[in-house]
């Protein structure tokens, strides 16, 4: 896993409650399982990559902040578009 940036490291920490769906719940105590990581952690690192765009190279991330904008999509939409066109890119080489 790469290491967090500098700015992210702090002991500063906020505690939330939140209602989680049953379905989710189990795909994240899964994943926990799965990664012999706690619950929390997977939770953390979920909210981490979502809002530093997966730990990607800047350059990158200003690419592709442009094509999102230029498609006016928020960025789940973005990245399901993204997603499913890598799908059909995969798909047309069977």
């Amino acid at each position: 896993m790469p290491k967090r940036p500098l700015d992210e490291l702090t002991d500063e920490a906020t505690t939330y409650s939140v209602r989680v769906p049953v379905f989710l719940a189990k795909k994240i105590e899964a994943e926990a399982d799965e990664s012999n990581r706690s619950v929390s952690v997977v939770v953390r690192d979920i909210l981490r990559e979502w809002f530093n765009h997966m730990t990607l190279p800047r350059t990158v991330v200003e690419s592709l902040e442009a094509d999102r904008a230029r498609l006016k999509l928020d960025r789940a939409s973005y990245i399901r578009e993204v997603l499913h066109q890598h799908y059909m890119s995969l798909a047309s080489k069977r």
